[in-house]
């Protein structure tokens, strides 16, 4: 059974798996890689728009130089470690995509801090000559993570950095959400000005925060539920969108509080309205995982599941294990053991895959631990 944490865990944790930097649904057994600022985070200085900085790169590991942003050509520059699940778990779509856009000179690098020796020997085995077939090298200097995600107040791994004809970055993100994106932009269909307007909003929102964190952070600890609730209230007047927001305070009052029925309409409107599979799979996993998963909560962490699947197009391993541990729960173990099954051929690495199997067992046999 993964290890994900509860709500419990994640409200001390001060942030989930959906957060913009985070992958949309994280491997049931990586550690979270996305870090959470404790203090007031200072205006970026790399913007959408700006003019992307050189790369300045001291080992290539797979691939070359591309020697430069060529006019006309996009370059994804993406930051990734051999530690990080999450990062592991975005390789082979970022091949995909690199083989996919390869004849419309799209050129995907991949940067890692970490020394040359510890990058070559992880690239450097079967595993992951099949799943990592794109541009990547070592930066032990960390000149580019400087340049880039300190720049832009980027703070989780992976994040990438879309780089367009005209050398401007045109997008930020996690590369799970990037397809959609990188296709305006190959396309010359994308609003940059649009974006940057968002992305700034998201920033300051980020920053708004921040400060906020350790009060809640705080609360949560000390199980003071209904301070921490009232912190959220505080950020959601200012960013009633906070997708982030929304779902602490859906899942402090459904699970901590015992307050379902005014928790309820919220997590009814996160499925109704949510597009991102990591905010619907981080709700029903909490509310899964909680024991509070009875009657219309039950119902909710269905519906969110199944669009969560919806929206993943079945590909991703962790959301495809929340909605088996929702038939599960559901006393439906036929569907269970079908929807577990589909988990463990999504698995992306062997360890998620061990993680998916060692649940698909326990479906098997009838009786779930811990």
């Amino acid at each position: 059974m993964r290890t994900l944490c509860s709500l419990s865990t994640a409200l001390l944790c001060g942030s989930f798996a959906f957060a913009q930097n985070s992958a949309p649904a994280k491997p049931a057994a990586d550690v979270k890689a996305q870090t959470q600022a404790t203090a007031t985070t200072p205006a970026p200085k790399l913007a959408i728009g700006d003019k992307a900085p050189a790369l300045d790169i001291e080992h290539w590991v797979r691939g070359s130089d591309p020697e430069g942003f060529e006019p006309g050509k996009v370059t994804v520059v993406e930051f990734w470690a051999t530690w990080c699940g999450p990062c592991k778990a975005s390789m082979p779509h970022l091949t995909e995509l690199q083989k996919e856009y390869a004849d419309r000179g799209v050129t995907i690098i991949g940067i890692s801090d970490e020394n040359l020796e510890k990058v070559s020997s992880f690239l450097d085995t079967d595993e992951w000559r099949q799943k990592a077939q794109y541009t990547l090298a070592a930066d032990p200097d960390r000149s580019n993570h400087t340049n880039y995600m300190q720049a832009a107040n980027q703070r989780g791994i992976p994040t990438a950095f879309v780089v367009d004809g005209k050398g401007r970055v045109a997008w930020i993100g996690h590369p799970m959400n990037m397809d959609a994106p990188l296709a305006k932009i190959v396309a010359g269909d994308w609003d940059a000005d649009a974006y940057g307007r968002q992305w700034a909003r998201e920033q300051a929102m980020a920053a708004a925060w921040a400060p906020r964190n350790r009060a809640f952070f705080e609360a949560t600890r000390a199980k003071e539920f209904d301070k921490a609730l009232v912190v959220l209230d505080e950020q959601l007047a200012e960013y009633p969108e906070d997708a982030s927001a929304k779902l602490r305070r859906t899942q402090l009052l459904i699970i901590e509080l015992d307050r379902a029925q005014d928790g309820l309409p919220a997590a009814r409107e996160i499925v109704r309205d949510s597009d991102s599979a990591g905010v619907l799979n981080a709700m029903s996993w909490a509310l899964l995982e909680s024991g509070k998963a009875k009657g219309e909560v039950l119902d909710i962490a269905m519906a969110g599941a199944l669009k969560a699947v919806e929206l993943s197009e079945g590909k991703d391993a962790s959301i495809l294990d929340t909605l088996a541990r929702a038939w599960w729960e559901s006393g439906n173990a036929a569907k269970a053991i079908e929807w577990q099954k589909k988990a463990v051929e999504a698995s992306s690495t062997d360890r998620v895959r061990q993680a998916m199997e060692k649940t698909l067992e326990e479906y098997q046999s009838g009786k779930l631990s811990g």
